[in-house]
């Protein structure tokens, strides 16, 4: 059904980047259309810190209940937050266009939590994956911590977790993130088997680990964070450390979608969980944002190349199952 998986990735990709590019041009520089929303007049950045003040809710790691809440009075801010669906969006039209109806329903069950595998092999790889995220996160916590003294940060642990919340927190963190649940339908459900059609899975979670990073320049240009930080630190540093963390993430999630059959519901566990909504990381207070940055991103880079040399070029693929695009639709 992928017989040219590379030019479906092409076109998934440049619908995927293209939208998202235009909507932030327009946010951020045309943004009369969107005005009627608002009531009047308006500039996003200035407009979303002040609704996030005055909202009163603490954002964590992308968590998408908080952040709705905190912009559900502003139509304008949430039509933005949810840009991250628009992956989604796009896989669901093309399999729709490609193969109707039928291929959408079918694609949809990837969102199932292993596919074409025993109850006890897909719940081994669920507690797998799980403890894997927990795992990594506690390293990234105790690198912070580490490095205290010349971060000049204070690291302690997110007090929710010793408590009741803990479990909803990290379910929360799994389920109901934003980028992981709106992204990763298209991304990891669609993107990857396309890619692994026509390429090693190792290859392939490479090439749209760095292809994802570069999708993240509109949320970057609708933020404004090139402007705030200066194109040559944004190219130079910035994009850089992003685009590791992106890479090492995308392995990771090429690791647990192959291993649950396909499932893209494991990539929206990985991915929300590298996000980190449930604060197993830390709480960071103080420092360089960038550094903060630069010590997850290492994290997260080495956990990729840690799978890779486990796992090998297969990424956990089983051989019987050829490419796991040929059981999807197109």
């Amino acid at each position: 059904m992928f017989a040219d998986g590379k030019h479906r990735f092409a076109v998934f990709y440049a619908w995927t980047f293209a939208i998202p590019f235009i909507l932030s041009l327009l946010f951020t520089y045309y943004p009369d259309p969107f005005f009627p929303l608002h009531g009047g007049p308006f500039e996003f950045v200035p407009l979303l810190q002040e609704t996030m003040q005055n909202s009163g809710v603490t954002l964590r790691g992308g968590a998408l209940v908080p952040l709705l809440t905190a912009v559900s009075a502003e139509p304008v801010l949430v039509i933005a937050a949810m840009g991250s669906v628009i992956p989604a969006l796009v896989a669901l039209g093309l399999v729709g266009y490609y193969g109707g109806g039928a291929a959408v329903l079918q694609f949809l069950g990837q969102l199932r939590p292993w596919i074409g595998t025993s109850a006890a092999d897909g719940l081994r790889s669920w507690g797998l994956l799980c403890l894997s995220v927990i795992a990594l996160q506690l390293c990234v916590f105790a690198f912070q911590y580490a490095l205290t003294g010349v971060a000049g940060w204070k690291v302690s642990l997110n007090p929710h977790l010793l408590t009741g919340a803990a479990i909803w927190l990290l379910l929360e963190a799994m389920f109901l993130n934003q980028g992981g649940l709106l992204e990763e339908l298209g991304f990891r459900g669609y993107a990857l088997p396309c890619l692994q059609a026509a390429m090693s899975p190792i290859r392939a979670a490479i090439v749209l680990g760095v292809c994802w990073a570069v999708w993240h320049v509109s949320r970057d240009v609708l933020f404004q964070t090139p402007m705030s930080v200066g194109w040559g630190m944004y190219l130079l540093a910035y994009m850089p450390l992003f685009t590791i963390w992106c890479v090492g993430g995308s392995i990771l999630m090429a690791y647990f979608v192959n291993r649950t059959g396909g499932s893209a519901l494991a990539a929206i566990a990985v991915h929300g969980f590298l996000n980190d909504g449930a604060l197993v990381s830390g709480v960071v207070e103080g420092g360089d944002p960038g550094l903060q940055m630069a010590a997850r991103s290492l994290i997260v880079g080495i956990a990729g190349l840690f799978v890779f040399l486990l796992a090998g070029r297969q990424l956990g693929l089983a051989p019987d199952r050829k490419v796991i695009a040929e059981r999807a639709p197109a």
